[in-house]
């Protein structure tokens, strides 16, 4: 599909600068990919049909975080990337993303640091109904 574009960042250099953009945009002090050494950032260009990018992406993301999950490799979206990527104009021209396209958010990957990582509870429920 042409009006996606996939960007795989490994280099430690743009990682740190990614992460420390990202943390400012947060506000927190943290490394929001977790020490990750693979980021994915989903980039896209304005579809016809409005908010249709971010279905695209999501459905790209899902697929590639159930295959590393296969992998036995963890996974997490990071939503601040994209917006680190657009704030910083000259670390958006280093990652080569395509002119046009806009960076959505990534997906950090990376192995877990202990086989048995405590499950957490997120609280997060959504709500249903039934007609």
């Amino acid at each position: 599909y042409e009006g996606l574009h996939l960007t795989v960042v490994q280099d430690k250099s743009v990682l740190g600068r990614l992460s420390n953009t990202a943390s400012n945009i947060i506000k927190r002090n943290i490394d929001p990919f977790y020490g990750a050494p693979t980021v994915v950032i989903i980039s896209s260009v304005e579809p016809v049909i409005e908010r249709l990018a971010y279905a695209n992406a999501g459905c790209i993301a899902e697929n590639m975080m159930l295959q590393a999950t296969d992998a036995k490799i963890v996974s997490v979206i990071i939503r601040s990337a994209g917006a680190a990527v657009e704030k910083d104009t000259e670390l958006k021209k280093s990652l080569m993303i395509p002119e046009g396209f806009t960076a959505l958010f990534s997906v950090a990957f990376g192995y877990p640091t202990s086989d048995e990582q405590p499950e957490k509870d997120l609280g997060i429920t959504i709500s249903t109904n039934r007609i």
